[in-house]
């Protein structure tokens, strides 16, 4: 039986594509973050939900996949700033709700915005970051852990977020970016599995992430 294995180059055989999707993170983060800076977080998830709708229709992987890990990472990211937002580590400016000129409520839950970067990193863990997710997970949560920490601190820098307390702070978006991004990665190879079946003579699974069949003989 022949397994169909994915092309050479990572999950999606076209650096081309690999360079239009980098350049669209970065896009849709300035994008998000300008948007904020100017007073509209209301619209700035527009750019995020713009570059997973473009994988959706044009991307080289599966819709199915796309949507999945978007959805996944979310959900993921949304959980997770919500978490940081409660216990005191993060605040988005954007999130406070002036009810009168005297009192200011502050949201207890993460932004549309931040959600929607959410769902746009994890799509590109399908695509420009797709080498990441086949690294060990120790290196993806050492990774994932000061990434976090730098987007973050570049957001403060953008003055759309503040890490609060301090090294202590610091310590806890490092953390919770290293679990989230393991899990991120996780979902990955997951969805990346072309087919599962029992094969060889001793019935051993075989899956793959990223393997072609001229790497493997033409399984």
């Amino acid at each position: 039986m022949m397994r169909r294995g994915l092309p050479r180059g990572g999950l999606t055989g076209s650096r081309l594509w690999m360079l239009a999707d980098f350049a669209a993170q970065q896009g849709t983060w300035w994008f998000a973050v300008i948007l904020v800076r100017l007073g509209h977080p209301e619209i700035a998830w527009l750019g995020a939900s713009a570059t997973v709708l473009g994988h959706l229709a044009i991307g080289p992987v599966a819709r199915a996949k796309t949507a999945g890990l978007a959805l996944f990472a979310a959900g993921l990211g949304f959980g997770v700033d919500t978490l940081l937002i409660g216990i005191g580590v993060l605040d988005f400016p954007s999130a406070r709700l002036a009810s009168s000129p005297d009192l200011v409520a502050t949201m207890s839950v993460s932004p549309a915005w931040m959600v929607g970067l959410w769902a746009a990193f994890g799509v590109s863990l399908l695509n420009s970051l797709a080498k990441l997710t086949a690294k060990p997970l120790w290196v993806v949560g050492l990774l994932g852990g000061l990434a976090g920490v730098v987007a973050y601190r570049a957001g403060e820098a953008m003055d759309v977020l503040t890490i609060e307390l301090g090294v202590a702070g610091h310590l806890a978006v490092c953390c919770a970016w290293a679990l989230a991004l393991v899990a991120l990665a996780l979902a990955a190879r997951w969805l990346s599995f072309d087919r599962v079946r029992l094969g060889g003579s001793r019935g051993e699974v075989i899956t793959g992430v990223g393997v072609s069949e001229d790497a493997h003989g033409g399984i």
